[in-house]
């Protein structure tokens, strides 16, 4: 059975067994895994913004990677003052049609681009275009049982061909070949994943 991990700007902790607990950062492409049978595990998952603070680390240093737990504890130095500015600007970057240009979001939280670009990466560990991109995909994921024009147009993109291209870039293939579950191939799952 092929399991599916698709895009997901959140940190997640991810305990597999006695001992062996991995930070799991933002994912900014899916992954397509063989499952493996009797392999169970917990998951606390982190919204946007919000494990900048436990970790106390640059989560751009996490992007599609997982690591063990230990080394990133050992490792912490961030602790940053602005977490309110991320939690503040991820509702304007996300929802869809309704979402904000990077720059009219900036202005509204009255600080540069630059800055909001800083702190964002600092404090979520992507982009403010990568975690837009995330966010569209994920609407599309959720919306497939519709018509993709409807889909595309309240997840924000400018037209269907607009939508194909970056899901096709973030999930490996398109959403209607996604949608008849004809994926890419799988990959065996690592425990260091």
């Amino acid at each position: 059975m092929t399991v599916l991990e698709a895009p997901d700007p959140d940190v997640t902790l991810i305990w597999r067994r006695p001992g062996e607990l991995v930070v799991a950062g933002p994912r900014t492409t899916a992954r397509y895994y063989a499952d493996q049978p009797g392999r169970t595990c917990h998951l606390m998952r982190f919204q946007p913004g919000r494990a900048a603070g436990f970790l106390d680390i640059p989560l751009r240093e996490l992007v599609d990677r997982a690591v063990p737990a230990a080394e990133v504890l050992k490792r912490r130095r961030v602790g940053s003052t602005h977490r309110g500015l991320v939690t503040a600007a991820i509702p304007l970057l996300s929802g869809g049609a309704a979402r904000r240009p990077v720059a009219e979001a900036a202005r509204e939280l009255h600080v540069s681009e630059r800055h909001l670009r800083n702190v964002f990466t600092e404090q979520t560990g992507l982009t403010p275009a990568q975690f837009v991109r995330i966010d569209r995909v994920r609407r599309v994921l959720a919306g497939l049982g519709r018509r993709l024009p409807e889909v595309a147009a309240d997840a924000g993109y400018y037209d269907q061909s607009h939508m194909g291209a970056e899901f096709r870039r973030v999930m490996g293939t398109t959403p209607a070949a996604f949608r008849n579950h004809d994926w890419p191939p799988s990959e065996t799952c690592h425990p260091d994943r």
